[in-house]
């Protein structure tokens, strides 16, 4: 691997080309990348930018049912930002040779990154004993089993760099180890945060915990703006004729994957509500309904049929306020602002509409 390849002239593929060359984006070859990364910028906001003192209040003096949900909920959200914060510069990032997918890539790591900084200042600033909260974080198998199709297929993708490097590679098999890291990540920013989210928004219904809810509604969005991100990787790897014939052959894996990382959803939820936790306005049964019509739209989105039924109209409308920022009417005395301050514009997500974000 060369660090700068001023030699480069392959027509920059996205993946498994010639090494990068200049850091130039005057005449990208897919723009659309390039686009993607500006809007990410676009919508730049910090970690500390919430006041959480509200909460640390009202924490100690929330019950154990409520508090118990929050923290697995917290704690699957750091675990997994964790993941997917490191995976597109570790594990994506060594095998792309298009400049400007590659700078839409450190655009997404970075804010995925801001994600996990946000959800330690929500431990910092409301809990007592923050270190106790991230110690509960590292031993909590559910959470850890809810995102082991994916560590194992990053992992998978990881283990081959050496190969790769070395020229030493079978191109087919990377590239299908590649797609299937692709289709893992995108079934987790389309379908695995929203269950957790949906948790904390409903809290936030009753007036609980508003902060936490006010940062996840920032995190949501970047989310969305992901999920489209690895849309438009996907939509131009089945423009290209060698990587369509080859996802072509993995339709039952790419069902496979997505059912998978649904099913662990479900699971979940079953979790979340067992143990006699409840929360008011939501319970088991409708988180699964939820479930299935955010996970319809991810496969339709993804040019695949749904395999089992779903709702066809959002089973908890009320959802929509907190992962649609316009859609809060509220006074900015009343409730924090989270829409984003930089160079934000309404409808950048408008042609994501299958997924209601």
């Amino acid at each position: 691997m060369e660090v700068l390849n001023l030699k480069k002239d392959d027509g920059n593929p996205l993946f498994l080309g010639e090494s990068l060359g200049l850091q130039e984006y005057t005449s990208p070859t897919y723009p659309q990348f390039e686009e993607l990364a500006l809007l990410q910028r676009s919508q730049f906001w910090t970690e500390t930018e919430i006041d959480m003192s509200k909460d640390a209040k009202q924490w100690k003096d929330l019950d154990k049912n409520t508090q118990d949900i929050s923290i697995l909920n917290l704690s699957w959200q750091i675990m997994a930002d964790s993941i997917v914060g490191r995976a597109p510069f570790t594990v994506i990032m060594p095998y792309i040779t298009n400049p400007e997918f590659e700078g839409m890539m450190v655009q997404w790591g970075y804010f995925e990154n801001l994600h996990s900084r946000a959800y330690s200042n929500m431990v910092r600033m409301t809990f007592p004993e923050p270190q106790e909260i991230i110690n509960e974080v590292k031993i909590n198998d559910n959470a850890y089993g809810r995102l082991k199709i994916i560590i194992d297929l990053f992992n998978k993708l990881g283990a081959k760099q050496s190969d790769y490097f070395s020229g030493n590679y079978n191109r087919k098999e990377m590239m299908r180890d590649l797609y299937h890291a692709i289709i893992a990540i995108y079934g987790l920013e389309s379908m695995q945060f929203y269950c957790s989210f949906a948790c904390t928004f409903a809290l936030a219904e009753q007036d609980i915990l508003n902060g936490f809810a006010d940062n996840l509604k920032l995190i949501a969005k970047d989310e969305a703006l992901h999920t489209r991100m690895s849309l438009e990787a996907l939509k131009v790897l089945k423009s290209i004729p060698e990587w369509a014939e080859l996802i072509a052959e993995e339709e039952d894996t790419t069902y496979s994957i997505l059912s998978a990382i649904r099913n662990t959803e479900k699971d979940w939820g079953q979790y979340l509500f067992s143990e006699g936790r409840q929360v008011m306005g939501l319970n088991a049964p409708l988180l699964n309904d939820y479930l299935d019509f955010s996970s319809a739209n991810a496969f339709k989105a993804a040019g695949l049929t749904p395999n089992f039924e779903f709702p066809r109209s959002n089973p908890i409308p009320w959802i929509d306020k907190y992962l649609n920022p316009s859609m809060v009417q509220v006074a900015p005395q009343e409730r924090q602002i989270t829409n984003y301050r930089v160079g934000s514009s309404q409808g950048d997500l408008n042609d994501l509409d299958d997924f209601d974000f």
